[in-house]
């Protein structure tokens, strides 16, 4: 059995196709000003603009190869790497590539060559992971990786912690709000004639800043067995994890985005929680209790001294 690597057809096609538009935009923008001033230094700007997309074509195609492995080894590249030169493997860790969680993959083989498979470049990444989990690190051995049935248990007769913070006061809610009231004022302090047209405009680009910010607005609650993602403003939302289905969990922030928890289950499946309203008191105390659990927490983001 083999299994061969699938990009994503958006965490990387589409990410790099609109990459590419919006460069490209600008640059054509720049060239224009230069053919319309007669300046070089806008053409400068252009070929610079350019530059910057054929880099990061470059970038997401040198760290998304393709590749295929099987049981003797690792085709990478126009190159084989048996299993039996395997010095390290790690399934889940950061690695370098920008544009990305950076969650990755690490192999690295004799000689130091070293390998990062990046888990938001392709689409089977979980199949792939567990394929290595399964044929190299355990050898076919029994593994974390079940599909046994297991015992009912009533979540409703669960005592749940809650790890929330405030939704209004804390920075992510007042920069929320406060946006939202300023532009409700505006029309109140306006002297010019209030008009159906200006406050339409008024209540999208308030529903929009309210829906960007409350996907930042996650909280946690954990139980003896359970591990339960809530939002503040979407009542509807209840993801529920078994603890026992949990391999790993990690606080991360990526671009000046708001602190998140990322879940790594056991089948490696992964999913992003933004969690803006938390302190760090309160995330250094969710940690604490999912370690007590025997949850490795990698921590990229909050001060632990």
């Amino acid at each position: 059995m083999e299994i061969t690597s699938k990009r994503h057809p958006y965490k990387f096609y589409l990410t790099l196709i609109l990459c590419n538009i919006v460069l490209t935009i600008f640059a054509s923008f720049l060239l224009i000003k230069s053919l319309e001033l007669n300046n070089g230094k806008y053409g400068l700007g252009t070929l610079f603009i350019f530059g910057i997309a054929i880099s990061i074509t470059i970038g997401f195609i040198k760290n998304a190869s393709n590749f295929v492995l099987n049981t003797k080894g690792l085709f990478f590249k126009n190159i084989f790497y048996p299993w039996e030169d395997l010095t390290t493997v790690k399934l889940t860790g950061k690695g370098d590539m920008v544009f990305t969680t950076g969650e990755c993959a690490t192999l690295i083989f004799k000689d130091n060559k070293k390998i990062e498979i990046f888990d938001d470049f392709y689409s089977n990444i979980s199949d792939i992971k567990c394929y290595i989990q399964k044929n190299v690190v355990d050898k076919n051995e029994q593994t974390e990786i079940s599909t046994e049935k297991q015992s009912f248990i009533d979540i409703n007769q669960e005592f749940f912690i809650p790890y929330k913070g405030n939704p209004v006061f804390s920075f992510r809610g007042i920069m929320t709000w406060g946006v939202i009231l300023f532009f409700i004022l505006i029309p109140f302090f306006s002297k010019k004639p209030n008009n159906s047209t200006g406050l339409t405009f008024i209540s999208l680009i308030s529903l929009i800043w309210f829906l960007l910010n409350s996907r930042a607005m996650y909280f946690f609650e954990i139980s003896e067995n359970f591990f339960i993602i809530r939002n503040h403003y979407y009542f509807w939302v209840k993801d529920i994890y078994n603890i026992s289905d949990i391999r790993e969990v990690v606080y991360d922030r990526q671009h000046k985005q708001p602190n998140n928890l990322r879940i790594i289950s056991k089948d490696f499946n992964t999913k992003t929680y933004f969690a803006g309203s938390l302190t760090d008191k309160t995330w250094l105390e969710m940690k604490q209790e999912l370690e007590s659990k025997n949850i490795s927490v990698r921590n990229h983001c909050i001060p632990e001294n």
